[in-house]
């Protein structure tokens, strides 16, 4: 289903778009002023920016969910085809060669999370400072200080516009602090300060795992505890327990969107070994399962495609029909070049082969990525 994407006004782009809407005319008009335009936008821009990358740290958990997703299905992907285009190429996020496994994403401190997903951001405050610097003539002492005035005026405003965020973070930290000291009841009191500053925080996985460790430690029974255990078994690779742990929280309360995103990782897991297990009927089931729990996530849905066209591949015209107009939506090159190979490859076990080097054919239009040739695959695809 396409979701249609309205325009947000109060978003952080709009003074930036307003202003470059007035500024085009105006350097165009008055040449002299080009500097203060290009000193506005950075001034504007950093700010923006800043908020973009910490005023929002649902959204960026949410990302980094996202990818984590994607690296399960590309795994999952490569269990039912023997070569896919993408072998060689790395997951989004990866700086060297190879993929991403499921645990393989560095875990650094949250605040360090938005620079992984900037891509214009630090470009137009680099081409905002050069075109300060360039149109406003002088010594290069000169130039350089008019364009920091400008900057410093914009970490004025980024400081103010994200001071809920520090804040939270400090308190935090403070709550790190007296739970090494073992005093719990301040490191729980710390934690509800961090929320009462930026109650986003309230939706993240982070703070159901700082609270469900500190009332774990409290000796108390909730669903925050129950949460801390289940991400716990989680990490040490028994997603087993950890559905035992979840499941009851989320069916008996409808769950947030905490507790429903770990559980549908964790049944994304269960589905990965049966996968690997060769168990593919047991595969979908966990597949379809998790797409319950989390309706909202596309990679859940890609994967039980994908497992249900292994087990099923008379189904291709189906999931053709149902998954690609739909599958266009999700931004992942990858992904998307890898399910129309497992397409092609139902059709082709099937009989079919002109759909199948149709299918084939848009998978190497699709991937279409130069630097990241897989020759034996396209060899492959090409010659049947």
């Amino acid at each position: 289903m396409e979701v249609p994407r309205p325009w947000r006004w109060d978003s952080v782009g709009a003074p930036i778009f307003a202003l470059s809407v007035i500024g085009i005319p105006l350097v165009l008009l008055r040449p002299k002023w080009t500097r203060f335009v290009f000193g506005a936008v950075l001034a504007i821009g950093i700010p923006a920016l800043a908020a973009a990358f910490w005023n929002h740290p649902a959204i960026v958990e949410f990302l980094e969910g996202e990818v984590r997703q994607r690296a399960m299905v590309r795994a999952v992907i490569r269990e039912h085809a023997d070569d896919m285009l993408s072998g060689g190429a790395p997951d989004r996020l990866e700086l060297i060669h190879g993929q991403l496994t499921i645990d393989q994403l560095d875990e650094v401190h949250p605040l360090w999370y938005p620079f992984r997903y900037s891509v214009y951001g630090p470009w137009l405050l680099v081409l905002a400072a050069g075109g300060a610097i360039a149109a406003s003539g002088g010594a290069w002492p000169q130039r350089l200080w008019y364009a920091g005035r400008w900057a410093l005026v914009g970490v004025g405003f980024a400081v103010a516009v994200t001071l809920p965020r520090s804040v939270a973070e400090y308190q935090l930290a403070r709550s790190a602090l007296f739970e090494d000291r073992n005093e719990l009841p301040a490191a729980a009191a710390a934690v509800e300060q961090a929320v009462n500053a930026m109650p986003q925080l309230a939706e993240t996985r982070r703070y159901w795992q700082i609270r469900g460790r500190i009332e774990y430690r409290e000796r108390h029974n909730n669903e925050y505890v129950t949460f801390f255990k289940a991400f716990q078994h989680m990490q040490q690779s028994m997603p087993g327990l950890a559905r035992a742990e979840l499941a009851p929280d989320v069916e008996r309360t409808g769950g947030s969107i905490a507790q429903r995103d770990v559980l549908s990782a964790v049944i994304g897991r269960l589905a990965v070994h049966f996968t690997y297990d060769d168990n593919q009927s047991a595969a979908a089931v966990a597949w379809r399962e998790a797409t319950i729990v989390t309706p909202w996530e596309p990679a859940y849905w890609i994967a039980a495609t994908a497992t249900t066209l292994a087990a099923a591949p008379h189904r291709a015209s189906d999931m053709k029909q149902e998954m690609l107009p739909w599958l266009a939506q999700v931004g992942d090159r990858l992904v998307n070049s890898d399910f129309k190979s497992v397409i092609g490859d139902a059709y082709f076990l099937t009989g079919d082969l002109d759909a199948a080097r149709e299918m084939y054919n848009k998978a190497m239009d699709t991937f279409d990525l130069p630097k990241y040739v897989n020759l034996h695959a396209q060899k492959g695809l090409l010659g049947m």
